[in-house]
């Protein structure tokens, strides 16, 4: 679309809410909105044909679980989250799913609630339902969550290994063998909302609506302590108190015109939304941030990732988001 002011200033004026693949796609034909059972999200499938997943996240129960669909909606397979954790422990939780190629990555853990998660493991599983163990590890405090509310799976473009971000928490993860790389475990000044992506110079940032219509509100999590984000009172600079929310919290965006990001379909009261990370493209899903486990959908379309990064990071520019080099795999 090209802007004109009289006869010769003309300058592109992107669209980024337009998805790269319609809504009208085949994949999408499944993808329906909120779901009858709240804590239930849908996601297509291996074949791109109209097939999908079910995936219920329900807090603290053992009965969540990823059901595949063909396109005639017909189940072919069944997996609960026990059938992912391999590593000793119970694996209540389903901390996030993410689709490579031709393999669906499922991340369990042993979180109860969104904050106490320090043991997980990481599996997957293709379309015939054989599934492939990779590996497991533990955070030394509270990590993980559950996926639709604290928890979220990535491989960050360019990147060779997994990222999670669950409570105030952010792990790398080795993608061949599951071991932790590194992880910043419940730093005290990141927020506790879902990011939106993680982009591939490691920000991520909360874009979400306010309690009131209108004004957005904006949170980042870096993770990194040379920022004087060290879950300290004294912080990285001496004299500094770092213990409140403000370094972080951006509480008024109103100069971003909503029409110009990828978010202007969830501007409903209290929504968070996120990029869930689908190989090459990212599929945006939305939820209640009053109720965790309520309000659950998915919308239609894909986003590129190439595009959708490019752009984050300069929406994190403009708003002062810092780059993080710790993560750098």
């Amino acid at each position: 679309m090209v802007q004109s002011i009289g006869n010769t200033v003309q300058w592109p004026l992107p669209l980024y809410n337009k998805p790269d693949i319609g809504v009208d796609d085949a994949r999408f034909a499944k993808i329906v909105g909120d779901q009858t059972t709240t804590d239930i999200q849908v996601f297509p499938g291996f074949a791109n044909n109209g097939d999908y997943f079910l995936v219920e996240t329900d807090y603290g129960t053992l009965d969540n679980y990823i059901k595949y669909y063909n396109s005639s909606m017909a189940l072919q397979w069944t997996k609960n989250e026990t059938e992912f954790q391999f590593s000793s422990g119970t694996k209540r939780a389903i901390s996030g799913i993410t689709l490579q190629g031709s393999e669906l990555f499922v991340l369990v853990s042993n979180a109860t609630e969104n904050g106490d998660g320090t043991n997980y493991n990481l599996a997957k599983v293709v379309a015939d339902g054989t599934v492939t163990n990779i590996g497991g590890g533990a955070v030394s405090s509270g990590a993980f969550g559950y996926m639709g509310a604290m928890g979220y799976i990535s491989k960050p473009l360019g990147k060779s290994n997994f990222y999670v971000i669950g409570h105030r928490s952010a792990v790398e993860i080795n993608a061949s063998n599951g071991t932790v790389v590194e992880s910043f475990a419940s730093n005290g000044m990141a927020n506790t909302q879902l990011p939106v992506i993680i982009t591939s110079d490691n920000r991520s940032f909360v874009l979400r609506s306010s309690s009131s219509a209108g004004e957005p509100l904006m949170y980042y999590n870096n993770f990194n302590s040379t920022h004087g984000m060290d879950a300290t009172t004294s912080g990285a600079t001496t004299g500094v108190i770092s213990s409140g929310p403000a370094l972080q919290s951006f509480d008024s965006m109103a100069n971003t015109p909503w029409h110009a990001t990828p978010f202007n379909t969830s501007r409903g009261v209290q929504q968070s939304f996120q990029f869930i990370d689908w190989g090459d493209y990212y599929i945006k899903t939305q939820r209640s941030w009053t109720v965790s486990n309520a309000s659950r959908y998915t919308h239609k379309g894909f986003w590129l990732k190439t595009r959708l990064d490019s752009w984050m990071k300069q929406f994190c520019d403009l708003y002062g988001v810092p780059v993080n080099n710790t993560f750098a795999s």
